[in-house]
């Protein structure tokens, strides 16, 4: 079930990217159409938008690799670790046997 639900949430965050990519790159070539820059120090603000779009570009990879494990069950493993794969948990148990032996 929480494989399913990871599944749900990374696809909704994909589309949410896609969008923000989408209208941060066409906000990107009206503002470098009329080169609108800042009022104080005069940088332009279309190279900003096309970074930020191509960030965006960049997490949607991320996601679909994401998306992909999901669905093929390789990683990552969302289920609560066992006593034995939690090393706190390990180390503490080892030190009460010992201290106890001793």
């Amino acid at each position: 079930m929480k494989r399913i639900q990871q599944v749900i949430v990374n696809l909704f965050a994909l589309v949410t990217f896609l969008m923000f990519s989408y209208l941060l790159w066409f906000h990107g070539l009206g503002l470098a159409e009329d080169f609108i820059a800042t009022d104080d120090f005069e940088i332009e603000l279309a190279p900003l938008a096309f970074f930020l779009a191509t960030m965006c570009i960049l997490t949607i990879v991320v996601l679909l690799n994401h998306i992909f494990s999901d669905l093929l069950g390789k990683d990552p493993n969302y289920s609560r670790p066992t006593p034995r794969e939690n090393s706190a948990t390990v180390s503490s148990a080892e030190n009460a046997e010992q201290s106890k032996r001793q």
